[in-house]
């Protein structure tokens, strides 16, 4: 049995042994690459050198890096499946041929056989060699079988006294470029055949997977532990491969999963990395991690994202959860980690305990989590206690509507059976008609007018398969509570349907997802129409980045009348693609602390993920509800009033748009300028980030 910290030291010592400088661990955002988020692979930080920059370090390299992909993030629950997680790796930068001196890049042979030594050794990991199962690349029109890598592996086991034959189910497999071959990265580039090693757990082979195991099955029995990728080749624009001169090895192990496995553990979930997360999680809930398949799921998915997480905020340029990029995704993972918390009865902060637990586990050989540990609570802290408000409101409205999908169920079965004649249940449908959760109503209004047996009953079978929840009551959990759209979809499958009486009907918990594009596209048009004309000289466009910029000009004015006084006014606006200027009633310079001031509070409603919410009404009615605006203008009859917030509201105009839907979507807000305008007037230009 080898610990966490030990298997992650280990191999790095081993590397280092072998000539590799240990490199720290990059960054989870990557700094100079807009393609991802988030740095996915023990590769990503290292691209440059692998492109023939030298690095400083030299030309054998070895590390654990911070990796994080959500890719799969529906898969996680289950054993293997991480968002957060470590890959080792070691790099050989640079090999141009001839015999290898130390210190200097390698190829093949010492990359085959250092994985070997690391894997097999007493001194290191000591796996047994008759468990050790590879594959390699098997060749195409492109490039040939990596014949190279299979004989150098051939000769690896026979000193081992292992028969090793090359060939389709043979210990030395097979694949084609789908499951051996790396790259490139771009459409052009280094790319190359990699070998995939497999440890072999001792699962029975089902047979409904093929009549032979082999490396790559799906039964379970081999589960892949490292990969060695030999950048050999360059792509070119016409398709073609050609051997390059400077040649790279890449590897990469995932540290969780290969502890599991070595370790003869059911899944990642039961290593020291997660085990005391999960029974703390037993503690807060009062439930057992191995209860049933609902509750170890949920409680895997609370380790992980926390986890996560924590990483994410404890990051040296960790960002904070919002509703853009790496901050979105951030926010998902820890509003995940608290729907799942309440399934299990926990309701209260627990995510800044959990948060604890970790820095515990992973602090010494990562101190940027002690260091930013005031950041990463405060910051969970705040986003629990925001969402569990938001979670509990939109909770409450999906039992309710379950609770009356149930009764319906009921209902149409009697309709189905032909002896409904029931006052209360028509009257229980007439109020589902005018509800807004259900899409195809018009097959119920039907079945009322209906008293052919028959035809009742072919409307029943209609309504059973066309039946949705509405566009609309998504877009309003959305708009109204904040609930995120994705979440929705989420809790609806994991909501636990009463017992039924009659069992004859069951609906299906589906969304009507068309319904609410069509419903978010409408409140957008909606939002814009019309403010070509109003602001033609203020906005570049009614674009979804000018939306958000507009928005924030709401924000900015009600922030500076709160700083500066309720004297302040609008003195004009120009909106572009990539800033807001503001002009404002005001007779003297902001103060630096002024600035700051007004900055921390339009941030503040931002993260707040306040909703913007439009009404049309009387000039007369928009003055007595508090909204602000040009009365000296001339108003049409009615005007249209932009409120942000809820009752207690932030800010409140007439407006004609556009805007986003909410607060959380604009990003962070920064002044990059004030300045005078004219007498008695300044000028605030700022930008979302």
């Amino acid at each position: 049995m080898i610990s966490y910290h030990d298997f992650r030291q280990k191999f790095l010592d081993f590397f280092q042994s072998n000539g590799h400088k240990i490199i720290s661990s990059a960054s989870l955002i990557p700094e100079n690459d807009p393609t991802v988020l988030f740095t996915t692979a023990g590769m990503h930080p290292l691209v440059p050198y692998l492109l023939g920059e030298k690095h400083p370090e030299g030309a054998r390299l070895t590390n654990a890096q911070k990796c994080l992909r959500t890719d799969d993030i529906d898969e996680v629950g289950d054993r293997w499946h991480l968002t957060f997680f470590e890959m080792l790796g070691n790099w050989s930068l640079g090999y141009q041929g001839g015999e290898v001196k130390d210190n200097d890049p390698y190829w093949k042979k010492e990359s085959i056989e250092w994985s070997w030594e690391f894997l097999t050794d007493k001194k290191w990991l000591g796996l047994d060699p008759q468990k050790i199962f590879v594959s390699v690349f098997a060749g195409d029109e492109i490039a040939p079988r990596d014949d190279e890598a299979a004989k150098i592996w051939q000769e690896v086991f026979a000193r081992a006294g292992v028969e090793a034959k090359v060939g389709e189910g043979e210990r030395i497999g097979l694949y084609g470029r789908a499951k051996n071959w790396w790259g490139p990265a771009g459409q052009t580039g280094p790319c190359g055949p990699d070998t995939e090693i497999f440890y072999d757990t001792g699962k029975e082979h089902d047979s409904k997977f093929g009549d032979k195991c082999h490396q790559n099955c799906d039964c379970g029995r081999f589960a892949e532990i490292w990969n060695n990728v030999f950048m050999q080749y360059a792509k070119t624009f016409d398709g073609d491969c050609i051997e390059m001169t400077f040649k790279n090895v890449d590897t990469g192990m995932g540290l969780e999963r290969v502890l599991a496995i070595i370790n003869s553990k059911s899944s990642v979930f039961e290593t020291e990395g997660f085990l005391p997360i999960i029974r703390k999680i037993e503690e807060l809930s009062g439930k057992n991690y191995a209860t049933d398949f609902e509750t170890t799921k949920a409680m895997r998915i609370i380790a992980d994202h926390l986890r996560a997480a924590v990483f994410i905020l404890g990051d040296e340029r960790g960002v904070v959860p919002s509703n853009i990029e790496q901050g979105y995704i951030l926010r998902r993972l820890i509003r995940r980690a608290i729907r799942f918390g309440y399934q299990l009865g926990v309701k209260k902060d627990f995510t800044p305990e959990i948060a604890r637990l970790v820095m515990q586990i992973f602090g010494k050989f990562y101190p940027e989590l002690e260091k930013n540990q005031d950041r990463i609570w405060h910051e969970l802290s705040a986003e629990e206690k925001k969402f569990s408000q938001t979670l509990a409101a939109g909770l409450k409205k999906i039992e309710i509507m379950v609770r009356k999908i149930h009764r319906l169920e009921n209902v149409l079965t009697q309709f189905n059976d032909g002896d409904f004649d029931d006052d209360d249940d028509r009257q229980f449908i007439q109020s589902i008609l005018k509800d807004q959760w259900l899409a195809s109503g018009d097959f119920l209004r039907r079945m009322l007018e209906l008293k052919d047996k028959v035809e009742i009953k072919r409307l029943v079978d209609e309504f059973v398969k066309f039946f949705k929840i509405s566009g609309s009551f998504v877009f309003d959990l959305y708009t109204q509570e904040g609930f995120p759209p994705e979440m929705i979809k989420e809790v609806m499958l994991s909501v636990e349907r009463p017992v039924m009486k009659f069992e004859t009907i069951k609906l299906p918990l589906e969304l009507d997802w068309e319904g609410f594009d069509k419903l978010f596209k409408e409140h957008r048009d909606i939002s814009r129409s019309g403010a070509e004309q109003k602001f033609k000289g203020g906005l570049a466009d009614t674009s979804a980045d000018v939306a958000k910029l507009h928005t924030a000009t709401h924000l900015l004015q009600a922030a500076l009348r709160q700083v500066l006084g309720a004297g302040v006014a609008q003195k004009g606006s120009n909106i572009t693609f990539e800033r807001l200027r503001f002009d404002f009633s005001y007779p003297k310079k902001m103060t630096v602390e002024q600035v700051k001031q007004v900055e921390d509070l339009v941030n503040g409603a931002i993260k707040e993920d306040l909703p913007v919410k439009c009404e049309e009404m009387t000039v007369e009615e928009a003055r007595k509800n508090g909204a602000i605006g040009l009365f000296t203008a001339k108003y049409g009859e009615r005007v249209r009033v932009y409120t942000v917030g809820n009752d207690k509201y932030f800010s409140r105009e007439i407006c004609g748009g556009p805007h986003a839907l909410r607060t959380g979507e604009l990003g962070s807000f920064k002044i990059i300028k004030e300045e005078a305008s004219s007498a008695g007037v300044r000028r605030v230009k700022a930008i979302l980030e």
